[in-house]
């Protein structure tokens, strides 16, 4: 069954991912520069706060950069990246190819795959949908999701690249292709 943001499926992703994007998805896709901008600290600092507690996010006022920005900084303080640094052991070559890059994911674990596919499907489906209105592009997003999402150990440029090729391939191809025939996604 394809994933969307519209879907019936119920997937196994932490409430305070689903709280921000839930967020982000009603009030801010056409946001110029919308995961550009810094964010205020302080605002950061409440929303966090927000979802350590329990807090309804429709109560927040400040700007939907900053809740962007938590969203980034929820992404880059996981313990494991969503995307775990042993798919990126394979040679960086196989990251051309959308069939090696989904049969990379069906090694790694639930949570995580289901993590991923719930990001590329707002990135994709959400945030590009309206790329005229927030001036983001597939490559924008790439640059500042491909290094959260995967997180490599070696910052070399031929293996960020890997990194962001990878994330690239899920962002351009049609939604029924994103999901590999089989893999662990989807509890009813």
């Amino acid at each position: 069954m394809p994933l969307s943001l519209n879907t019936a499926v119920v997937l196994s992703i932490p409430k305070e991912l689903w709280r921000l994007v839930d967020y982000l998805h009603k009030h801010s896709l056409d946001t110029p520069n919308l995961f550009k901008e810094p964010g205020d600290g302080e605002q950061i600092d409440e929303l966090v706060e927000m979802l350590d507690t329990g807090a309804d996010l429709s109560n927040f006022r400040g700007n939907v950069h900053s809740v962007a920005r938590c969203l980034v900084y929820f992404l880059e303080s996981l313990e494991h990246p969503v995307v775990p640094v042993s798919v990126f052991n394979k040679s960086t070559e196989a990251f051309h190819s959308l069939l090696n890059c989904q049969k990379f994911l069906l090694g790694i674990s639930t949570t995580h795959y289901n993590v991923f596919h719930y990001i590329v499907a707002f990135l994709r489906d959400g945030v590009l949908e309206h790329s005229k209105q927030n001036q983001l592009s597939v490559d924008s997003l790439v640059e500042i999701f491909a290094p959260v999402l995967v997180r490599p150990d070696k910052q070399d440029g031929v293996v960020l690249e890997g990194c962001a090729q990878f994330l690239r391939n899920f962002l351009l191809v049609p939604q029924e292709d994103v999901i590999p025939k089989a893999g662990p996604l989807i509890s009813k």
